[in-house]
């Protein structure tokens, strides 16, 4: 049970201690970021912005706590990362940050704003093929395929979903309380014969507890993955239609890089050997690349 009253300490990676006092009626918000090696210097820069902000436009209403676990296994980190803001914290919210994404300062204002349970942004994965994150409809193994989101130059507002990765993603506390530990797993879906990521099998949960899923469609076109170049929704659009009326043979030069991004060969059936999996981002069943 909450009482009026609380004292959070968390201990970080390196042994420095964040401690707040909080009344109880204020909101207390997590921010959470897995992390697997060096961070990319543009995430950090919109982190720092992002909590810059928001701890000046929340002020009045809420407390805002920061915690990172660093690890090879995503769904580890994440499992971690919910156990601490949840148990020791105490958090109403927790704000999922990939350590390989930008996105604006009032990302987190913005997401709270909406009024949800569960809300996302949609984003480009960061390999060829590019596609979009967020799934419209999950495949039942019975002929149905999956079925991605695309957010176009002219959608906005929420959309309702049945998964969406965790780059940029807000969660009610009570929404992971309902799915339980562990809430993220990597798992064999014998049913669709397909790797579900730890992104999708937590939406899977969450949707079975009675909880919707739902995309941001302005803040996706502002949110970016961070690769050998910046992808956006908006590339994955473009990878669609080309794929659909143009040549397959895509080619797009990074700036600043001499890497070469091509489109994987496929089969005469069409068909792209690294479409596998139904994970909102690009990880394997080992929590590989996000």
């Amino acid at each position: 049970m909450k009482g009026p009253r609380r004292r959070i300490e968390l201990v970080g990676k390196g042994g420095g201690v964040l401690q707040t006092e909080r009344d109880k009626k204020r909101l207390s918000i997590g921010v959470a970021v897995p992390q697997r090696g060096q961070s990319p210097s543009k995430f950090t820069n919109a982190l720092v912005a992002m909590m810059t902000y928001s701890s000046l436009a929340l002020q009045d209403v809420a407390d805002i706590v920061y915690a990172a676990v660093e690890g090879t296994y995503i769904h580890t980190n994440r499992n971690d990362l919910t156990g601490t803001l949840l148990r020791d914290a105490d958090v109403d919210f927790i704000l999922w940050l990939d350590d390989d994404m930008t996105f604006p300062r009032d990302t987190l204002v913005r997401l709270l704003q909406h009024r949800v349970a569960f809300v996302g942004a949609n984003y480009s994965t960061r390999t060829m093929p590019l596609t979009p994150v967020s799934i419209k409809r999950i495949g039942d193994g019975f002929g149905r395929k999956p079925e991605r989101l695309q957010t176009r130059e002219e959608d906005t507002g929420l959309e309702r979903v049945e998964a969406i990765g965790f780059g940029v993603c807000l969660t009610r506390a009570d929404v992971l309380w309902d799915v339980g530990y562990p809430w993220f797993e990597t798992r064999k879906d014998e049913k669709l014969g397909v790797n579900v990521g730890e992104d999708v099998d937590f939406c899977i949960k969450a949707r079975a507890a009675g909880h919707d899923v739902f995309v941001d469609h302005g803040l996706s076109q502002e949110v970016r993955h961070i690769g050998q170049m910046e992808y956006s929704v908006a590339h994955a659009v473009a990878f669609e239609e080309e794929q659909t009326h143009g040549d397959n043979d895509i080619r797009l030069v990074t700036d600043g890089d001499q890497q070469l991004a091509e489109s994987v060969g496929h089969d005469d059936a069409g068909n792209y050997p690294r479409l596998h999996s139904i994970s909102g981002s690009e990880a394997e069943s080992d929590g590989g690349d996000s």
